[in-house]
């Protein structure tokens, strides 16, 4: 027998069975290292507030649903009103970032102070590429009395003694729920004015005016 110092051996792959798969194709890497795209969907897109009659009503509020319906994470920029000056306010949005196939909410609240009606739009920023800036439409109507005297001031000159000039005055109701008129209070530091709010016309007080008279 002869004795080798070692042994070279080669091993050889006869066989190569096609049913195996070495390759999760679900976790290939994009080679370019693009990201998927997040989708924002946005419920709902408009929203009428209920009229709210001012200092008698509770401010009202709605809710906002920002959905992401792409696997992509959708990060949310900013959210603002297109008119910051009008009476919607915007709460705390849940999550600036939201994952794939999932959402996330913020409220809207519609609280005005005099009678006029609103609409405007909430504009949501994100990454979504085809949806920049989401938007929803929002429209409210506050209801409320609105008091305008006309003339607002009077001068009535320097007329001769012994004459009496007479201004009367308008009282209107400019806004679109009834307006009562309770009292008023007359200051003068002359004698020479009086006031008169002229029963015989308008009847006892106090006088109930409607919108636009």
């Amino acid at each position: 027998m002869r004795v080798l110092p070692y042994l070279i051996a080669t091993l050889a792959l006869v066989g190569c069975d096609q049913g195996y798969n070495l390759i999760d194709h679900g976790d290939i890497v994009d080679p370019l290292g693009n990201q998927p795209d997040a989708c924002i969907e946005v419920q709902p897109s408009s929203i009428t507030f209920d009229p709210v009659e001012v200092a008698v009503d509770m401010p009202m509020t709605e809710v906002v649903t920002v959905a992401n319906t792409c696997s992509g994470d959708l990060e949310i920029y900013d959210i603002e009103l297109q008119n910051p000056d009008y009476p919607f306010g915007l709460g705390a949005l849940g999550s600036v970032l939201v994952a794939g196939n999932s959402q996330t909410d913020f409220s809207v609240t519609f609280a005005p102070q005099t009678s006029a009606a609103w609409n405007t739009k909430i504009l949501i920023d994100s990454n979504d590429p085809e949806t920049p800036t989401a938007t929803v439409d929002l429209y409210g109507e506050g209801v409320a009395p609105v008091i305008e005297v006309d003339p607002e001031a009077h001068d009535f000159g320097a007329p001769y003694i012994g004459c009496q000039l007479e201004q009367p005055y308008t009282i209107m109701n400019i806004g679109n729920a009834d307006l009562e008129v309770t009292d008023f209070e007359f200051a003068t530091g002359s004698a020479d004015f009086t006031f008169d709010d002229n029963p015989a016309v308008n009847g006892e007080l106090p006088f109930l005016i409607s919108p636009g008279l």
